[in-house]
């Protein structure tokens, strides 16, 4: 009688056993499903995060010496000076958009062909001083923000046609600028020399 109830309860594990490793086998299949749905989601993500990054890096800067508007320099873009425009690394312009009209006006011929209207062209075109550098640059910011350095660029590259040290009658600190004499002050010149040390005259 023992006997039979021991092999009525063995048949009975045997069966629960049975019972249960369908049951596990689900979970462990589900388990490795869910695994396998959070490694592709977290490579998706990484993969989609990817070329921000890069973008990033390539155009993150610490300070600058660069060209902009006003100093040509080999290989630049349109207009060219010293400036300390920098690209912005959290990808947001580093400057504001300007309206066309104004910029061109400001820039316009007759405007820089004055000291103080070269000066005020010069200055507004500073501040996209990083549209100067060529794509490639670590200091430019003309690929992410070619829509708003478009017209920095084309009004800005008059400041190449009027150099500063071709800009006439200026005014620094309130002193003119001395220009040469012309050849009617030659006379004067000389009588005022021989006057001085008694030599003969220069002017021939």
């Amino acid at each position: 009688m023992m006997a039979a109830n021991y092999d009525s309860d063995d048949g009975e594990d045997d069966e629960n056993w049975a019972e249960g490793r369908p049951r596990r086998r689900k979970k462990l299949c589900l388990a490795c499903s869910v695994l396998v749905v959070v490694v592709c989601a977290s490579i998706a993500v990484a993969y989609a995060l990817a070329p921000q990054s890069d973008a990033t890096d390539e155009n993150s800067v610490m300070g600058s010496d660069g060209a902009g508007p006003g100093m040509s320099v080999s290989g630049d873009r349109a207009g060219a000076s010293v400036v300390s425009g920098t690209a912005n690394p959290s990808g947001t312009a580093p400057f504001h958009a300007v309206d066309a009209n104004h910029l061109n006006q400001t820039c316009s011929r007759d405007e820089v062909e004055t000291y103080e209207g070269y000066n005020i062209c010069k200055d507004l075109c500073e501040t996209a001083g990083c549209c100067f550098y060529e794509k490639w640059d670590p200091l430019s910011c003309l690929k992410l923000h070619m829509h708003l350095c478009d017209p920095y660029i084309k009004a800005c590259s008059v400041l190449n046609e009027f150099p500063f040290s071709q800009v006439q009658s200026v005014s620094v600190s309130n002193e003119m600028v001395a220009l040469p004499r012309s050849a009617e002050d030659k006379p004067e010149l000389e009588e005022q020399r021989e006057q001085d040390d008694g030599s003969e005259g220069i002017w021939q």
